[in-house]
């Protein structure tokens, strides 16, 4: 959903939000093996053994817009908006992932007006 707001002739402010899919696939570390001696101190890893997990699930997004234009049609605009979901990943059936998905975006660009 998008709503926008003239606040003058040359600026544009807009709010955005919604839902959001994500699909996170990973690879992620299921067991693995370690060998060590007395004293105990130090360990070494030995080997590893990986699965890939793939989990959809909707989350949302929310953020912002700001434009200033130069002539009728044509601007400057800068946005911000965050989006984020929680996932839990499967790794075995008594085990899962948490995984924070999403994150921050910025940006600069062109703005034209039709």
């Amino acid at each position: 959903l998008r709503a926008a707001w003239p606040v003058h002739p040359r600026v544009q402010l807009a709010l955005v939000g919604g839902p959001s899919l994500f699909r996170v696939r990973q690879r992620i570390v299921s067991d693995f093996t370690y060998a060590q001696e007395y004293p105990y101190d130090a360990a070494q890893f030995a080997t590893s053994e990986t699965l890939t997990a793939t989990k959809t699930r909707i989350g949302f997004n929310i953020g912002g817009d700001a434009a200033f234009f130069f002539t009728r049609q044509i601007g400057i605009g800068a946005k911000v908006m965050l989006s984020r979901a929680t996932l839990h990943l499967p790794i075995d059936e008594d085990r899962e992932a948490e995984v924070e998905a999403g994150g921050l975006i910025t940006g600069v660009g062109l703005r034209l007006r039709f």
